[in-house]
């Protein structure tokens, strides 16, 4: 007699190893845990406002990801890949990355953020959160639910 049947395939999410690069120490904030701030999101701009944010993605996805992201190092972000590896989080360049609406949006940053590192994180398929990155705090800029703020580079 056998025991009871086991699935084929489960649910689970697949569970990709952290290159030892991750553990690089050369940044002392890359080992540091992500913490956000929404301290200077952007509530007014037209195109990605975070008054954009339908309710319900704001508690069903938006705070799930970005409680998600708490969890993990400012490395393990960098190497988090979607697409099958094709894409992932990462720093944005203001004279190489951004699109018009994005270079309208960044036109308007003051000047005291302009030396922070601009960082795009992926909620889901286009959506994205665009902030700045000051040591290991990300503080919410804007909301881009079209993935219009940056442009589309592939690997």
């Amino acid at each position: 007699m056998t025991g009871p049947k086991q699935p084929k395939y489960t649910n689970a999410p697949l569970q990709k190893s952290i290159p030892s690069s991750a553990n690089d120490r050369s940044n002392k904030y890359e080992l540091s845990k992500f913490t956000w701030k929404p301290d200077h999101a952007s509530v007014d701009h037209e195109a990605f406002g975070v008054q954009l944010i339908e309710h319900e993605e704001l508690w069903q996805k938006v705070l799930p990801k970005l409680q998600n992201f708490a969890s993990m190092t400012w490395n393990q972000i960098n190497f988090q890949t979607h697409d099958g590896g094709k894409s992932s989080n990462h720093g944005l360049d203001p004279s190489k990355n951004l699109t018009s609406l994005g270079k309208n949006a960044w036109s308007q940053v003051d000047q005291e953020f302009k030396d922070m590192q601009l960082f795009s994180l992926r909620l889901e398929n286009l959506s994205r959160i665009i902030g700045f990155r000051d040591g290991a705090i990300f503080h919410v800029i804007w909301f881009d639910s079209s993935h219009a703020f940056a442009k589309v580079t592939r690997r």
